[in-house]
């Protein structure tokens, strides 16, 4: 009956609103109200007051509240992103405390704001399948806990209440104040009342699903069924179907933090396709190879869109295709591929990349280089470079510089880490061995910029690193051309021409380029696998 009266007879606020947020005006259903309406009319109360709420649901002039309708929206837009960014932090903390073991993850960020570490409590606890508490605040904290089935987070803080000011909730989620100087004490106590209540026998996800769907089974007809069981929530939960025969067609990362994912499902036999989205769930892009089998966990919902409508699935959970593993690791061949997988792992703390130099770094992950944690291979040395290296992902952007140098600095990655292979065949020539042109340029401006103390800077911008800096001056030493004075270099005046091309280290780094050209060449057409064995 609310949701009839709602459609037939909104309030000027509530019509504003849903007009603001892109719901169907007189068609909105318990998605539109719980997904498109209830977050901005709390996003005040969130971020700073709930009174522009108030004033939008009591408002009776439609031009007033559509002016209200919009405040909120931006508050809204302000809080996802408060809320994104406390997230991308706190996963940081969290990464590192599965990584120890903990089961129950505390976070805590002094300037985070208090309005929203509610939400980013219960995406922790969702993306780790662990009760998480989000703290913020200087000396005195405030937290939000939120928990998994079966585990009471009210009875864990009961039990060391003794650290807490204050608390409050019940099985699934609770707030609590502490002082900061009670924060290491609270987590240790807390993670041993955790343990000794079992927590081991409930961290491991399930998701009940009522039936199993193929191509065929998904009609609207079906859609309509469902939906005659609603509305649903706590006591009536919307039933879940996992969905199988269809293989992953075009994928992308959307939404304003790029942080949800979205999967066009495609059947050849049947030539059938429908689109599926995980909101939140884009962490789950690592799952999927386009154009092989997955199978996807959801609920069927009508997708209504600039005056069309469709078929969309909403997944919690997605299953691709069998990998091989390497040395108990996961081999991810991403070879010819790109976005949005880089998109995703860039913003994952627990990524490291692997590249074989600056230049391929830069431009694989372009705006992003500087936030990566990127580090380079030399083509003589790793191990120093991975040795005792902490990553749930390592991408190799180059496949280092040979299959011996690709297969020792695997040995020395952490265990069970995910081994993402990207990269194609461009071989950065000049950098590996410089090319003459490059050389007589580089020495011109020397020897009319004898003062230049920073050498690097006589380089193309595109190709200014030290690997190549430091070969050049080598090829000009064997030559004759250059020298070092105690920590400077300076050019050595000759007579006549010069002939790089007869020195040694020319010819050394010749034979390293040929050689790396018939690894790359074996690399791009062979299975990684096949390669590593």
């Amino acid at each position: 009956l609310g949701l009839q009266e709602i459609n037939a007879n909104p309030l000027p606020g509530i019509a504003a609103l849903a007009q603001a947020a892109g719901c169907p005006a007189g068609n909105m259903d318990c998605q539109d109200i719980s997904y498109g309406l209830g977050p901005r009319l709390n996003a005040g109360g969130r971020m700073d007051s709930a009174m522009p709420a108030v004033a939008l649901l009591l408002e009776k002039d439609v031009y007033q509240a559509a002016g209200y309708a919009g405040f909120l929206i931006d508050l809204n837009h302000r809080r996802r992103q408060a809320e994104e960014e406390i997230f991308q932090q706190a996963l940081g903390q969290a990464e590192e405390q599965v990584s120890q073991g903990r089961r129950l993850l505390v976070v805590y960020g002094r300037e985070w704001h208090a309005g929203v570490i509610g939400i980013v409590a219960s995406k922790v606890a969702d993306r780790y399948y662990r009760p998480a508490i989000v703290l913020c605040g200087e000396e005195e904290l405030t937290g939000s806990a939120r928990s998994v089935p079966g585990f009471d987070i009210h009875g864990a803080l009961a039990a060391v209440s003794r650290h807490l000011a204050s608390y409050g909730g019940h099985a699934g989620a609770a707030g609590l104040t502490m002082s900061l100087a009670a924060l290491k004490p609270f987590c240790s106590d807390l993670e041993e009342y955790a343990l000794a209540a079992g927590i081991d026998d409930v961290l491991q996800p399930v998701l009940e699903l009522e039936a199993s769907l193929r191509p065929e089974d998904i009609t609207m007809e079906l859609v309509d069924t469902v939906s005659l069981l609603r509305p649903f929530g706590c006591g009536n939960p919307e039933p879940a179907f996992a969905v199988e025969g269809f293989t992953a067609g075009a994928v992308s990362l959307v939404g304003s933090e790029k942080n949800h994912l979205r999967l066009r499902l495609e059947n050849a036999e049947r030539r059938s396709r429908m689109w599926a989205i995980g909101f939140g769930k884009g962490h789950l892009v690592h799952n999927l190879d386009p154009g092989a089998p997955c199978s996807v966990a959801g609920y069927l919902h009508v997708n209504r869109w600039q005056g069309k409508t469709s078929l969309q699935l909403q997944f919690d959970d997605l299953r691709g295709p069998q990998r091989p593993v390497y040395a108990g690791r996961e081999i991810i061949d991403r070879r010819g591929q790109g976005e949005p997988w880089l998109t995703e792992l860039a913003r994952a703390p627990g990524t490291v990349f692997l590249a074989n130099t600056q230049w391929k770094a830069r431009r694989m992950l372009a705006g992003r280089y500087r936030d990566c944690h990127v580090i380079i291979l030399p083509p003589d040395k790793c191990r120093e470079k991975v040795y005792n290296l902490k990553a749930e992902d390592v991408c190799f952007l180059d496949p280092a510089w040979s299959q011996k140098q690709l297969k020792e600095c695997i040995s020395f990655l952490p265990a069970n880490c995910r081994l993402h292979f990207f990269g194609d065949t461009n071989v950065p020539e000049d950098i590996l061995r410089p090319s003459l042109n490059l050389l007589r340029g580089f020495y011109r401006l020397w020897r009319d910029n004898k003062s230049v103390k920073d050498l690097l800077s006589l380089l193309p911008a595109d190709l200014a690193e030290p690997m190549l800096l430091e070969r050049a001056l080598e090829i000009f030493v064997a030559a004759g051309l250059a020298g070092r004075s105690g920590e400077a270099w300076q050019l050595v005046p000759v007579q006549g021409t010069v002939d790089l091309t007869q020195t040694e280290t020319w010819q050394n780094y010749s034979s390293q380029l040929a050689a790396y050209r018939n690894w790359l060449r074996g690399f791009s057409a062979g299975r990684i696998n096949n390669l590593l064995a």
